[in-house]
This record gives structure tokens, sequence and C-alpha cells, in this order.
């Protein structure tokens, strides 16, 4: 079971979070498992611990926080595309669980990319050519 391109995006995303001395900070206090399930692709999960983020397919049956959407809708809000409060506010996706975790989930995605502006930016324009 591989990844589809929000799993591979949030893999991606994890690689840069965990090399992120701002990111590794905040995450090393927060142990938290996070699963994704967006129609149209294979379940994953986020698991964070000590401060580092792995990305893995599959479900997990214990998870803090989930993110229930379409595929795009996901891709969308990870790439600027939507913004998030508007697209919970319309229900075009939905967290079961602690809404806190994914808040949390995202400020580590800002710091991230604050970061590393140059590799984000390039990721934010080539996405708007696959959306």
């Amino acid at each position: 079971m591989g990844l589809g391109k929000c799993g591979r995006a949030i893999d991606f995303l994890s690689r840069y979070a965990n090399k992120t001395e701002t990111a590794v900070e905040y995450m090393r206090e927060w142990p938290v498992r996070i699963q994704f399930t967006l129609r149209g692709e294979e379940p994953f999960h986020v698991i964070v611990e000590d401060g580092q983020m792995q990305v893995q397919a599959g479900r997990l049956p214990d998870a803090e926080a989930e993110f229930r959407s379409a595929s795009d809708v996901f891709f969308d809000v990870m790439t600027g595309h939507m913004d998030p409060s508007e697209g919970f506010t319309m229900k075009k996706y939905e967290i079961k669980g602690s809404v806190f975790d994914v808040i949390r989930f995202r400020h580590v995605g800002d710091l991230t990319e604050a970061s590393n502006k140059a590799i984000f930016g390039m990721l934010r324009r080539m996405a708007t050519l696959v959306s």
C-alpha cells in the first residue's frame, strides 16, 4: 500500500520538519497520532514522538485526531488554494477528535515552511499545475 499525493506531500513536510530546529523544538513535548482518511487515497497517519514526525500508510485505531475529506480538498488546504478555516466552516472537511492537535500539526507546517521558504514556495507554485 503506497501513499497518494497528499500522503507524499505530508511525508515531504515531515522530512523537512524533522530538520527544522523550531519545528523539532515544538514537537519535542507533543506526542500525537493523527489519522488522515482522504477519499481518493489510501489512509495514512502521522506519528509525532520525541521531536520527530513519521508518516506511515494504514489506519491507526487509537489516533488522537482524524482528518476526513476528499483528497483534492486536503491538497487545496495544504497548498493554500483553500483557506483552512473557511473550508472547515463550509464543511468541506471534518475533524474527529482533538481539533487542538490538528491546529498544532498545522503550526508545525507553518514553522517548517517559514524556515524553508524557497523550497515550499516552489512546491506551492508547482501544485498549481496539478490541482
